[in-house]
């Protein structure tokens, strides 16, 4: 029923009590719940369990991971690598942000890490994946379910050498004898860049802002 929606959302006046109608290939149809579901998750509009409307997206894994990658520099600086990629909800620009993915079914939080290691940086190995403090985050409370107790956003490090890592024309980057891509996926990273932490923790990505967060509660 819900193939080739163009528009969940259009606004209402006050006379309707959700605030909102549903347009379907151009038509208005009235429901009071609403679900689509695809391979990425499961969107749902009804009652929440306090008893107002609201829109819910559960993943199909129950969450994801987000990786940390930083490295030490001879002079003791804290560096954060961040990727260089088109988020277009974000930005019509490359934007530098945590590499991340979704949570798949079946999988562990670190299974998801280390699978994102070798997709993003083209690292297979995951002896030098490690859990970051704190507990699973949710994205958005307002619109992300994370009810179950392995469900929500975990956060790992992943620790590179100043020895692996190289300055030119005032960026740091990972050396590419590192970088190597072995996936379609990490083949379609535009770059790894390495930052300082103050400045990853201020760019406009709150998983990268939170990333560096839960780090620095680890390493400092």
């Amino acid at each position: 029923m819900f193939e080739g929606i163009r528009s969940l959302l259009k606004k209402l006046g006050p006379e309707d009590s959700s605030g909102w109608k549903l347009i379907v290939d151009g038509k208005e149809v009235s429901a009071r719940e609403v679900e689509l579901g695809s391979k990425f998750g499961l969107l749902r509009w009804a009652k929440t369990a306090i008893g107002y409307d609201s829109w819910g997206f559960e993943e199909p894994g129950g969450g994801g991971t987000v990786l940390v990658p930083f490295v030490r520099t001879s002079a003791g600086e804290l560096l954060i690598g961040v990727v260089e990629q088109m988020r277009p909800f974000q930005s019509e620009r490359l934007v530098m942000n945590l590499p991340r993915g979704f949570l798949e079914p079946g999988n562990s939080h670190f299974e998801s890490a280390v699978a994102e290691l070798t997709e993003e940086f083209a690292v297979v190995s995951g002896e030098r994946v490690f859990l970051l403090p704190g507990e699973p985050g949710n994205p958005n409370s307002t619109f992300f379910v994370t009810l179950g107790a392995e469900q929500g956003v975990r956060y790992y490090g992943v620790q590179f050498s100043s020895q692996e890592i190289e300055f030119e024309n005032g960026s740091c980057r990972l050396s590419s004898s590192v970088i190597k891509p072995v996936t379609p996926a990490a083949e379609k990273i535009i770059g790894c860049l390495f930052v300082p932490w103050k400045v990853a923790a201020t760019i406009g990505d709150q998983f990268t802002n939170c990333g560096v967060a839960r780090l620095m509660a680890k390493v400092m």
